[in-house]
Parts: structure tokens; C-alpha cells; sequence
């Protein structure tokens, strides 16, 4: 069964004072995993609950990257293989006779991760475009080893989790839909709650603002649209400030 609790809010500390009535006074030496978007905001969680608990521990503070590579990968590092960085590495090494420089080579990779991550269904086919032959070449080496993309690991690892999962301060989808994607399958096992920083967008006022706003409305949509399509039995609760 499918335990998901969705909480939105447009600050931290609203979040943070759900996340502190949601989990209970009675267990603060819980063992939790928390992942958050930034190294400031996990800091300052736990420097937020210790002054209404006086103490927390047993919870292990994880940055998006590192909960994904070690829920979907036996050995963590292999998601380190699909990275910007890695893969800007991989098209110089098989780039061949092809002139590219550095600044090329990252520009491509980061495209070929955005495509990995935000459109999987589309991955494959675009591969096979013409100008994308070093890319192909890179995934059938990387393929060659072994190593399955991280759409491709949700799919096929088994997923055993029992400790309880918070999601904390997520503000934007760096990773498309993959950590809503992973979230629903983690709770099938484990319960799991995630905090939404998701400021109240105005639908009607949309379209007469000006371009930017209109952007920045759209981009806060995608990212609710992509945690409820995820999760479409998940509890939705708003955090009033």
C-alpha cells in the first residue's frame, strides 16, 4: 500500500512546523532519512527541530543526488556515471576524428542528460538522430558495462526501504520527474512524507503578466503537476504560513 503525504507551503518554517507536529514529539531519536535540496537548508532543519526538541538524532541528511544514487544503485557510484560531468568526460574519450572542445563536449552532455531525465520514452530515439553520435556511443559503452540509466534502474531494482523518508524544501525539479518517480516506488515499503516549498500561483492572473512571471508560474505548476501525477494517491495538505 502506498503511504504518501504530500505537504505544500510556500516557506521552510511552515513546512518545518508540520514536519515536527506530523512526526511526533514521542520520536525524535527515530531513525529517518531526510533529504533536502542544499546543504544550508538541511542545516538549518535540524538546528530548527533541535530548538523544539532540545535534541534530534538518528536522522541521516541527504542531498537529492546521494538519495537517488544509493536507492536506485546497488554501488552509488554508477549514478555518478550518468552525471554532467561524467558525461562531458565520456564524449572526449570517444569523440575520435570529431572536433570538439571541452566546452562543446559539456554543453552536449548536459543536454544529453536533460533528455535522459526529463523525457526516457524519448531517449532512445534520440540517439539516433544524426548529430548525435558520439552521445550514442557513449551510452553503448556505458551500457556495455553494465551500468542502466537511472530510469532504467527504477524499473528493474528492487526496492526494500523501511526507514521512514522525508522530503524536505523541495522547490524545483532538477531531475524531471525521477525523484517523484522513486518516492512512489520507495513507498510501497516505507512511509513517506514530502514538503513542497510551492509559492500560491494565481492561474487567472497568468495570462496577463509579463513573460517572466508567466515562466515562473509555469514552472511552479510543472513541478506540482509532476509530484501529483507521480503520486496520484498521495494526501495533499497545505501549510498555511
Amino acid at each position: 500500500m502506498s503511504t504518501v503525504s504530500i505537504f505544500q507551503g510556500e516557506g521552510l518554517r511552515p513546512l518545518a512546523d508540520k514536519l515536527i507536529e506530523s512526526i511526533g514529539q514521542d520520536s525524535p531519536l527515530q531513525k529517518r532519512t531526510i533529504v533536502v535540496p542544499s546543504p544550508q537548508v538541511g542545516q538549518w532543519l535540524e538546528q530548527y527541530v533541535a530548538t523544539r526538541w532540545g535534541a534530534i538524532a538518528n536522522w541521516d541528511v541527504l542531498l537529492v543526488d546521494p538519495f537517488l544514487a544509493s536507492t536506485l544503485y546497488d554501488d552509488p557510484r554508477d549514478f555518478e556515471a550518468w552525471s554532467s560531468l561524467s558525461l562531458t568526460g565520456q564524449m572526449l574519450a570517444h569523440r575520435g576524428e570529431t572536433p570538439l572542445s571541452v566546452t562543446s563536449a559539456a554543453t552536449r552532455a548536459r543536454n544529453l542528460r536533460e533528455v535522459l531525465l526529463w523525457r526516457p520514452h524519448r531517449f532512445d530515439d534520440y540517439l539516433m538522430g544524426v548529430d548525435q553520435g558520439i552521445e550514442a556511443k557513449v551510452v553503448a559503452s556505458l551500457r556495455a558495462q553494465g551500468l542502466r540509466t537511472p530510469w532504467e534502474a527504477l524499473q528493474t531494482k528492487e526496492m526494500n526501504v523501511t526507514t521512514q523518508c522525508v522530503i524536505f524544501g523541495i522547490r524545483e525539479l532538477a531531475h524531471g520527474s525521477l525523484l517523484p518517480s522513486v518516492v512512489r516506488r520507495v513507498s510501497a515499503s516505507a512511509s513517506v512524507q514530502v514538503y513542497l516549498t510551492l509559492p500560491t500561483v494565481d492561474l487567472a492572473a497568468l495570462a496577463n503578466e509579463s513573460s517572466l512571471v508567466t515562466t515562473w508560474g509555469a514552472t511552479q505548476l510543472a513541478h506540482r503537476t509532476a509530484w501529483r501525477e507521480a503520486c496520484p494517491e498521495a494526501t495533499v495538505i497545505d501549510c498555511a504560513d
